[in-house]
C-alpha cells in the first residue's frame, strides 16, 4: 500500500525525481520491511506476548487410534513464519504433508494449531493408497507439547489422540 500511494505521489507529479526521491529506491523498502518481519522479527523474545507461539522445529511423540488402541511413533516437522505454517508428518505407515495450517487463539489464552492433511501409505503398511484428514492440537506446557486429536477417512474413518514434544528424537 505504501509503494501504491508513492507511484500515485509520482504519477500526479507531487512526488519528482529532482526533489531527491528515487521511486526505485523507496518501493522495495516496505516489502523488505516485511520479509523481515515475516521471517525474523515476530518470533523475537520482546514480541512473544503478543504473537502466535513458535513451533518451528522437529516434534517427536506418540499417536493412538481409538480402533485398535495401539500407539504409533510419530515425527512432527513444522515450519512456520508469521504468515504461514507449514506441517509434514511422518509415522512409520504414513507420511503427511498439510495442505493447510493455522495457529488459533481460541479462549483466553490458549493457542491451537489446526491442520488439515493428505497422506500416503507406505509400502509397509497394511493399507495402501491415500488418507486425508484433519488434526487439533492444543499448545502446551511452555509451548514444548503439542496433544490433542485427529480424524482421517481413507479405506475407512479413523480417529485418536497426538501428544508429542518438542526436540525428542525417534527415527522413522
Amino acid at each position: 500500500t505504501i509503494a501504491c500511494i508513492i507511484i500515485a505521489l509520482y504519477i500526479n507529479g507531487i512526488v519528482t525525481a529532482k526533489q531527491g526521491w528515487s521511486l526505485f529506491s523507496i518501493a522495495p523498502v516496505p516489502e523488505l520491511l516485511w520479509i523481515f518481519f515475516d521471517r525474523r522479527l515476530w518470533s523475537m523474545k520482546i514480541l512473544r506476548s503478543f504473537m502466535p507461539p513458535n513451533l518451528n522445529g522437529e516434534w517427536n511423540g506418540i499417536c493412538r487410534a481409538e480402533h485398535d488402541d495401539e500407539q504409533h511413533e510419530i515425527k512432527l516437522i513444522i515450519t512456520q513464519t508469521f504468515s504461514k505454517i507449514c506441517v509434514i508428518s511422518n509415522s512409520r505407515r504414513v507420511d503427511s504433508p498439510s495442505r493447510t495450517a493455522s495457529i488459533e487463539r481460541n479462549h483466553g489464552n490458549s493457542w491451537q494449531l489446526v491442520y488439515t492433511w493428505a497422506g500416503t501409505f507406505k509400502s509397509n503398511a497394511p493399507q495402501q493408497g491415500n488418507v486425508l484428514g484433519a488434526t487439533f492440537l492444543w499448545i502446551i506446557h511452555g509451548n514444548n507439547e503439542l496433544r490433542g486429536e485427529y480424524i482421517s477417512c481413507g479405506q475407512r474413518l479413523t480417529k485418536g489422540t497426538i501428544s508429542v514434544r518438542k526436540g525428542s528424537s525417534n527415527d522413522f
